[in-house]
């Protein structure tokens, strides 16, 4: 990445942008909100940067704060205090030392403060997700995700696929992806073929997404065309959302068979 007078202010602007939120429409980060279109290196940078955000909101959320805190930090800051008299016969030296000392207790208070809190400025409770979000998480590379980077599904919710038409597709155990750094897997990704056909069919929880699409059947269901081909439908008598990513073949060979016979 090339070092420029603008780099520092792209940084800045994707820092400040909240995992899962719409900060990416404020006007204050339009000069990041391009960057992420038209740059992949500027989009990868964002996508850790969002990563490392989450995993710190939940981090956070999880500090148990003592119930004394507050009054243990007073009564320590109480018995280092020191007179006017007491302080100026300390040596420079001291004195910094000192200083520093209580910058670096403020500091931390703040902190335990703040995740006692839950961190009142992030979504409490279960993250939800966009379709957009799950999108940009899944890790493709060269047009097709690298299942190198994913472990076996952990089963932390149940996955079934759609139909027994996509169990014989089926090339392998579904994996798991960790959407929102809690350690659990949010996501079930299924690797198939059929024909000359070949993609990932990737499983979430309805509850999970603040977008779920609102088709039902593959043939119905809206086209998305990043990274790859792609369409999202929902399950609702599974309460699941199914997104189904072709990076050989065309979508449409997966549609006619998938088509109910009319009637």
């Amino acid at each position: 990445m090339e070092n420029s007078t603008h780099n520092p202010t792209l940084r800045e602007q994707l820092d400040a942008v909240r995992p899962n939120s719409d900060d990416l429409r404020e006007p204050e980060v339009q000069e990041a909100a391009r960057a992420i279109v038209t740059s992949d290196e500027w989009k990868q940078v964002f996508g850790r940067q969002q990563a490392i955000d989450r995993n710190l909101v939940t981090a956070m959320q999880n500090v148990d704060v003592p119930v004394d805190l507050r009054s243990r930090l007073q009564q320590a800051l109480a018995s280092d205090r020191q007179s006017p008299t007491e302080t100026a016969t300390l040596t420079p030296e001291a004195q910094l030392t000192r200083r520093s000392w209580h910058r670096q207790l403020l500091t931390a208070t703040a902190i335990v403060l703040a995740a006692g809190l839950g961190w009142l400025a992030w979504p409490h409770g279960p993250t939800t997700l966009t379709l957009e979000d799950v999108r940009e998480s899944l890790p493709f590379d060269k047009g097709t995700i690298d299942t190198n980077t994913l472990a076996l599904f952990d089963g932390s919710f149940d996955a079934p696929l759609p139909s027994h038409m996509w169990n014989n597709w089926q090339l392998q155990d579904a994996q798991g992806l960790d959407l929102d750094g809690d350690g659990t897997h949010d996501a079930a990704i299924y690797e198939f073929a059929y024909k000359s056909t070949h993609g990932y069919l990737v499983v979430l929880p309805t509850s999970r997404l603040s977008d779920p699409p609102d088709r039902t059947f593959f043939s119905t269901a809206s086209i998305s065309y990043m990274p790859v081909s792609n369409v999202t439908w929902t399950a609702p008598a599974d309460e699941l959302v199914y997104i189904c990513f072709v990076d050989r073949g065309q979508l449409g060979t997966l549609s006619r068979v998938l088509t109910p016979p009319a009637a």
